[in-house]
């Protein structure tokens, strides 16, 4: 009786190359989501500085004043600088991945046309599953009247990390 010698893996092989594959996997898997967390702070960069770009153009054409007014004012759906998913509902940054909001450069939102003549700041806050993003680094991005930038993380204190 001839023997012939057999072909293909063990068990054990198998076992230890699934068993690296489940490493390898555990490893890459969060920082990917977090890399894609990351990549969509862009979102809210455009839309502040497309904002800001708006309010400038406001200020300049109807008489020196800013507008808290992001939907009708400066029609930015319109122009295709944000996302208005309802009407009159919130303002949200063009991926829909922030909220959208003016504040006046002394605090406190929805202010008036007398708190505005200072200046604003509009503030993008992470929505849905970017809300990933507030629980570590940035929960909210601004960007001000006078081109400053700001960034807070989930725990409320400013953060230098996300611009």
């Amino acid at each position: 009786m001839k023997h012939t010698k057999q072909r293909g893996f063990t068990l054990i092989e198998i076992m230890i190359v699934i068993g690296v594959i489940g490493i390898l996997t555990a490893i890459a898997i969060p920082q990917f989501q977090q890399y894609i967390i990351k990549s969509k702070r862009v979102d809210a960069k455009v839309a502040l500085t497309s904002l800001v770009q708006l309010q400038e153009s406001f200020y300049t054409n109807k008489g020196n004043t800013y507008t808290a007014d992001l939907e009708n004012d400066l029609a930015c759906k319109h122009k295709g600088v944000c996302s208005i998913p309802t009407p009159g509902g919130d303002v949200l940054s063009l991926d829909e991945h922030y909220k959208l909001t003016v504040e006046s450069v002394s605090g406190g939102a929805d202010p008036d046309a007398a708190a505005l003549l200072a200046g604003f700041t509009i503030r993008a806050t992470a929505t849905g599953a970017q809300k990933k993003d507030d629980e570590k680094e940035c929960a909210s991005l601004a960007l001000n009247s006078r081109n400053q930038k700001s960034a807070v993380n989930g725990a409320g204190e400013d953060t230098d990390d996300c611009w």
